[in-house]
């Protein structure tokens, strides 16, 4: 997999799913975003992982930590700098913004790493 069929699998994925990926904590009831959440909910990073590599251990850190990378490069995504630094603005978008603004945040950032490739 290549970083544009990574980002075409991303966008294509928070566009047809159009929720967050999240759960409230047990402890506080503080909602928290998360690679795989209820009702088989992933956001932008989690639905990159294939099922036999997440483990629940991997929630709480960002797509830059040792471990998600690792998950990653298991699953068939590139791992390089690049890649990680997109995915970690696909993953900001997920965990950030409303979805109903997903859309355009993810035009701008595909403009932005591809630029006027199809």
């Amino acid at each position: 997999m290549n970083r544009r069929e990574v980002f075409d699998k991303v966008k294509e994925h928070l566009l047809s799913q159009g929720v967050v990926s999240r759960t409230a904590d047990s402890m506080d009831g503080i909602e928290t975003c998360r690679y795989r959440g209820p009702w088989g909910r992933q956001c932008a990073v989690g639905c990159l992982i294939d099922d036999d590599h997440y483990y629940e251990g991997l929630e709480g850190y960002a797509v830059t930590e040792a471990g998600v990378i690792e998950v990653l490069r298991k699953s068939g995504v590139p791992a390089d700098s690049d890649t990680i630094d997109m995915l970690y603005e696909l993953q900001s978008v997920h965990d950030d913004m409303l979805p109903s603004h997903w859309e355009e945040a993810l035009e701008e950032i595909e403009a932005q790493w591809f630029g006027g490739e199809v």
